[in-house]
């Protein structure tokens, strides 16, 4: 069945369409990221310190 390919597929060109907008706004995806990694470090530092 020819189906079962089809969703990496739309996966991988919804990720080019999102990749290829990032670059159109090079310095909103920047920021971006370091606002999502700051968010991960504090989930981090909050699951260490839990009991």
């Amino acid at each position: 069945s020819s189906s079962e390919s089809s969703p990496a597929e739309n996966s991988e060109e919804s990720w080019k369409t999102v990749r290829s907008k990032d670059e159109e706004r090079p310095k909103q995806p920047r920021q971006h990221e370091e606002i999502k990694l700051s968010i991960l470090q504090t989930y981090a530092e909050k699951a260490a310190h839990k009991p």
